[in-house]
């Protein structure tokens, strides 16, 4: 067999996935398509391999909602709370950690799933404006623009969770302490970035 033959792939891998990377400062997950256009090789099968989780999804929709609930303030302190604190300011992301998370696989699960005390599900509109914004945020965007609607993100999640004002602005707080200083942080991003131009 040639040596770039690769085991085990299965149609899960082939198809919509919400990835996340193993290692970092922060959660931060993708939709990532069946296939991707390169430069040099045109249209390729994407196959996550090393470093990176994913889970497959049935459909755009399902997939934005996922991620954009990963990349939330709200998912993301649940996860620095469970992580493996790696070296440095990074944390482990397993699948199984990520796995202890509220995990949203559908609009229609998480109706069922994300109750508050009294019962009260998340409401239809603000699930749909997760979906959106997170299709905002997988496109390039300015850094304030990226800020002005990350932070519109965290709202809406915080409302699907069923969250006060005062309880996101404690996870808010929460996050930042465990968070490297912006410098630092775009560092690392940057470097690993890099590794791959």
């Amino acid at each position: 067999m040639p040596i770039w033959t690769i085991f085990r792939v299965s149609k899960e891998k082939l198809g919509l996935k919400v990835a996340w990377k193993k290692y970092g400062t922060e959660m931060q997950s993708t939709m990532l398509e069946r296939e991707h256009n390169l430069k040099l090789t045109g249209g390729r099968l994407l196959i996550p391999l090393q470093t990176v989780y994913f889970i497959p999804v049935e459909s755009r929709d399902d997939g934005l909602l996922m991620a954009g609930v990963f990349n939330s303030i709200p998912f993301k302190t649940l996860m620095m709370s469970f992580a493996v604190r790696a070296r440095g300011a990074y944390f482990h992301y397993t699948a199984w950690i990520v796995g202890l998370g509220v995990i949203p696989v559908s609009a229609e699960r998480v109706q069922e799933s994300w109750k508050n005390h009294s019962g009260q599900t998340a409401a239809p509109a603000t699930l749909k404006e997760v979906i959106r914004l997170s299709k905002v945020l997988h496109t390039a965007l300015p850094p304030g623009e990226r800020a002005t609607q990350q932070a519109r993100l965290e709202q809406e999640v915080g409302k699907a969770f069923h969250l006060t004002k005062d309880e996101l602005q404690t996870l808010t707080e929460y996050y930042e302490f465990m968070r490297p200083p912006h410098d630092d942080a775009n560092l690392f991003e940057e470097r690993e970035d890099e590794e791959y131009l």
